[in-house]
């Protein structure tokens, strides 16, 4: 991450648009669903880990509603690739 001159975050270094919280399941042979904000908000600070200083809060919480969020439960691993693989070409 970089840090302007005056020691304001540059969102235009932190190119997160999109998380994906990636599970494998055996009952499960594939899904992949978009999740609602406060969903993945939810996933992402049980999953994440970081540092806790209040710059990184806010930072945080000026990008949560600008993310995506998806979850990913699979069986098959090539499915999975597939998938992951189609969600990172569409930009």
């Amino acid at each position: 991450m970089n840090l302007k001159n005056n020691g304001d975050f540059d969102i235009q270094s932190f190119p997160v648009k999109e998380f994906i919280f990636i599970q494998y399941d055996q009952i499960v042979d594939f899904e992949l669903k978009k999740l609602d904000p406060i969903t993945g908000v939810k996933l992402l600070l049980e999953q994440a880990w970081g540092a806790t200083t209040q710059w990184t809060h806010e930072i945080l919480f000026d990008c949560l509603t600008k993310w995506s969020y998806f979850q990913l439960n699979y069986l098959i691993n090539a499915k999975a690739m597939d998938a992951i693989t189609k969600l990172f070409e569409h930009d």
